[in-house]
């Protein structure tokens, strides 16, 4: 066994493996998915247990070890590991064992005193960390003049005629249980929807139309669309819509000049301001953004006054932050550190400037706390980060 891997296994001991590495570990030790990965050490330890006579120390390393291991066992989702091909041929469970006995030895006994020991166990909360976003936004409904927080423990809310529910069916506001969309008695009223830095919500209009927004955004809306011949809403940050069909009575969707009218499709509107442009992507159906119209699988773009560019491009990489994910494709660092700085609610400092440009590929999960996004960014090996309250410094 080569020393990457001694070194990887130590990292996955203290949970600092990036996905790639673990994907590599599970290719050298031949497994499928990271449970087996997971069940194989933890196999390989009983039998170490059963098969060698350890002193105090030794023994104290090994139990921790384990246990940690069995920790991260309890905490993996089966179904999210991704299934690999077996590139390497496995190298047995003593060398296994021998490799992660050997490199959590290293780390507990050269510091050479018993907190440590505790230190490694705690590891996995990584001081100072921050956790990711979560289901947060509130609700402004303009005739009543009031605002309503919505749950984090939901994750939808469906705007009704004469009441809000959430999308499990209990009632918004149970101080207020008669608290409507502002459409009672005849009368229809603006909605403004907004989620903070570090939020997401679902909201279903009066018509069906489902929009998930994302971090740091604003949707604006009628709160009953019977009586118009379209429907529009305007969007200041991202949005993913999946538009009720209704060919009588268009949907519209209006952003910062950018106009995209549809009857009923499913498309991304990605329109932060400190994004320099636009994008639309369509993921299903047809959409006209201004005067152009897009396929499945394209993106339009609009920047200023210079027109609608339009490419093609894997649309499902447009909607990641709705699956729960960071996809980059030979992206930038300034923009995907600006999709980080809207769901951690951080700030991003650069040493230097050039160090924006530098770009990355790969794929990290929006639920790991920002401390795994920042060191998965570093296995690159272009550039550091140092987390110091909410402020993220970037150097080489």
């Amino acid at each position: 066994m080569d020393r990457q891997v001694y070194n990887i296994l130590e990292k996955y001991y203290r949970n600092e493996c990036s996905p790639e590495e673990v994907r590599m570990l599970m290719s050298y030790f031949n497994t499928e998915s990271e449970q087996e990965l997971l069940n194989y050490m933890m196999k390989g330890f009983e039998l170490e247990k059963m098969d060698f006579n350890y002193d105090g120390a030794d023994k104290e390393t090994l139990d921790a070890v384990y246990a940690k291991l069995e920790e991260q066992v309890r905490s993996i989702d089966v179904n999210a590991s991704p299934k690999l091909r077996r590139l390497w041929s496995g190298i047995g469970i003593a060398a296994a064992v021998a490799a992660i006995v050997i490199s959590a030895g290293i780390y507990f006994y050269n510091n050479g005193n018993n907190e440590i020991l505790k230190q490694v166990q705690d590891d996995v909360a990584f001081k100072n960390d921050i956790a990711p976003g979560k289901n947060a936004a509130t609700l402004t409904i303009n005739n009543q003049g009031k605002m309503i927080t919505l749950s984090a423990a939901k994750s939808g809310v469906i705007i009704n005629n004469d009441k809000l529910t959430y999308s499990d069916g209990s009632v918004v506001d149970n101080h207020h249980p008669e608290s409507g969309s502002g459409s009672r008695n005849g009368k229809v009223t603006m909605v403004i929807a907004t989620t903070p830095r570090g939020g997401t919500y679902q909201f279903i209009l009066q018509d069906g139309t489902e929009v998930w927004l994302n971090a740091d955004s604003k949707l604006e809306f009628l709160s009953d669309y019977r009586n118009k011949a379209q429907r529009v809403v305007k969007l200041t940050g991202e949005a993913y819509f999946e538009v009720a069909k209704d060919k009588v009575h268009p949907f519209i969707v209006e952003s910062q000049g950018q106009k995209v009218e549809v009857l009923g499709t499913h498309f991304n509107v990605n329109a932060y301001k400190d994004e320099g442009g636009i994008k639309t992507t369509l993921l299903e159906g047809s959409v006209k953004v201004n005067d152009v119209i897009l396929k499945p699988n394209q993106q339009a773009i609009l920047r200023g006054s210079s027109g609608v560019n339009v490419k093609e491009v894997d649309a499902n990489s447009s909607v990641d932050w709705k699956n729960g994910e960071f996809i980059c494709s030979n992206e930038p660092l300034s923009s995907i550190m600006r999709k980080v700085e809207r769901w951690y609610d951080i700030e991003v400092v650069y040493a230097t400037e050039d160090l924006k440009n530098r770009t990355f590929d790969g794929s990290f999960s929006r639920y790991d706390n920002v401390s795994r996004i920042l060191k998965t960014i570093e296995f690159a090996g272009t550039v550091k980060f140092k987390l110091q309250g909410r402020k993220v410094f970037v150097s080489k």
